[in-house]
């Protein structure tokens, strides 16, 4: 059981795992589906894919109502955040 992934490494090694054990199974399961950004992905740029966000060249984030540090892209976008980070 998982929830949904798009990492090539990650399949990958699931694809290992499956030649060892052919009858498993992996199922995933998401609280909060991606779905509807999976669909508009594939449909506008032909890869079903969920986009990944480099901050690390930004001066200003405004986020409205949205966890952009917590969200499926987390730790990238926490590293590429902190990077442009200038507290104070």
């Amino acid at each position: 059981l998982s929830h949904s992934f798009a990492s090539p490494t990650f399949k990958k090694l699931f694809g290992d795992f499956k030649a060892k054990y052919p009858n498993a199974e992996l199922v995933t399961y998401d609280a909060i589906p991606y779905a509807a950004a999976l669909d508009a992905a594939e449909e506008v740029f032909g890869q079903r894919a969920l986009p990944v966000y480099d901050l690390s060249q930004t001066e200003l984030v405004v986020s409205f109502q949205a966890d952009f540090l917590g969200d499926y892209n987390a730790g990238s976008l926490e590293t590429s955040y902190a990077v442009a980070r200038k507290p104070g």
